[in-house]
């Protein structure tokens, strides 16, 4: 038998089984229905106002430009009051008495920092139980304070192409102030920013979980079905088949890659369609992140039944993290789901390797310790 009609019988043998039926159709519409519920629910939650206090300690002429253009930007106005305080203990009792969502302090000597070259920061208070806008203006603030760096640097550069051609200092200074003004302008108003960066925070910090848990469930529940048969079912097949064993191997191999695939388009891709991702990103991540679910990997060695490889496959992994990854990333449903959250912002896991690792160490621990369990319970009963 060729290896396409092979496949072609055992994709529809697997698609007709009525487990398999609610594990790759049913289950992942659920999910999906739940995805597009949560993100229409929360596509409104933007509409409310933060109150949000400032307290700038810095008195350099540039940051009170960059206070005030983010005073006026449209983005900000929006979806934010700012309210400039003076002193400190007031505007930490107002966070605490919930008058303020959050508070933004900028200390002395910010703007200086960046000039020489080190690291920028500000302090952010929030009230308790945070919600999701609070969550988004956190990132954003990180976000503006990542690019101070660049900004000094274009407009060092800047300065220096306006020395080369012998410009007067009065004319330096005025393209610098308004260079300045567009880049702060170019990164605070945006209209769509905010309302962009709220989705975004609220699937990847609130619904990832639930995704991640799902995955798990159908990656489990569809490998006990493809996988997991006796060795005597293996040989009726092949015999029905007339196929040799690495044909029957590379069927079941390729046809659980490519359920995945789909499974993970509906969980996953659609999602990301919605939330207006570019679709080579989805592509990519939905490729990866199949790949991600190591169902390849178990499918050839539980083939092979050689239970034995897992734990070598576990060692070798975790000394592989170790190496590249240090000691404080071996946690495997962390980093698993740290992976999940760059493939919902949208952000290839091409740099993200050891959190694949992790992922597929995680899943090899889990059958390790389910294939330990069969053979204690199958030794019970003989006894």
């Amino acid at each position: 038998m060729s290896i396409w009609r092979l496949l072609k019988l055992d994709f529809w043998r697997y698609v007709k089984n009525k487990k398999m039926f609610i594990v790759i159709t049913v289950m992942p519409l659920i999910a999906l229905l739940c995805t597009v519920l949560f993100i229409n629910c929360i596509s409104n939650v933007t509409n409310s106002k933060l109150n949000v206090g400032v307290l700038n300690e810095d008195n350099n002429e540039d940051m009170d430009l960059i206070v005030n253009i983010a005073n006026q930007s449209p983005s900000v106005k929006e979806n934010v009051n700012l309210i400039q305080y003076t002193d400190f203990q007031t505007m930490k009792r107002h966070v605490g008495n919930k008058e303020l969502h959050c508070a933004i302090k900028i200390p002395r000597g910010f703007i200086q920092n960046i000039y020489d070259n080190n690291e920028g920061q500000v302090e952010f208070y929030n009230a308790e139980n945070p919600g999701i806008k609070v969550i988004a203006l956190r990132s954003m603030v990180n976000d503006f304070v990542k690019l101070g760096n660049y900004m000094r640097e274009s407009l060092e550069n800047l300065w220096q192409s306006m020395d080369d051609l012998h410009i007067s200092n009065k004319e330096k200074i005025s393209v610098y102030n308004k260079t300045a003004e567009k880049l702060i302008v170019s990164m605070l108003a945006r209209d769509n920013m905010f309302q962009y960066k709220s989705s975004i925070t609220l699937v990847t910090y609130y619904l990832v979980y639930f995704v991640v848990i799902f995955m798990y469930i159908n990656f489990f529940s569809m490998y006990r079905n493809i996988t997991c048969e006796d060795e005597q079912a293996i040989i009726e097949r092949l015999k029905l088949y007339n196929c040799t064993e690495s044909k029957y191997i590379f069927s079941k191999c390729f046809i659980c890659f490519t359920i995945q695939m789909l499974v993970n388009v509906i969980i996953l891709g659609v999602p990301l369609y919605i939330l207006k991702v570019k679709l080579i990103y989805i592509l990519i991540n939905v490729l990866l992140i199949t790949l991600f679910n190591g169902i390849v990997v178990f499918t050839v060695i539980k083939m092979f039944h050689k239970v034995k490889c897992f734990f070598l496959i576990a060692n070798f992994f975790v000394v592989y993290i170790i190496l590249c990854s240090g000691y404080e990333k071996i946690n495997p449903l962390k980093i698993s789901t740290n992976a999940i959250l760059n493939f919902f912002k949208g952000k290839p896991m091409l740099h993200y390797y050891h959190n694949i690792i992790n992922a597929i160490l995680f899943m090899a621990i889990i059958n390790v310790l389910f294939e330990g369990t069969k053979k204690i319970l199958e030794s019970l009963r003989k006894v």
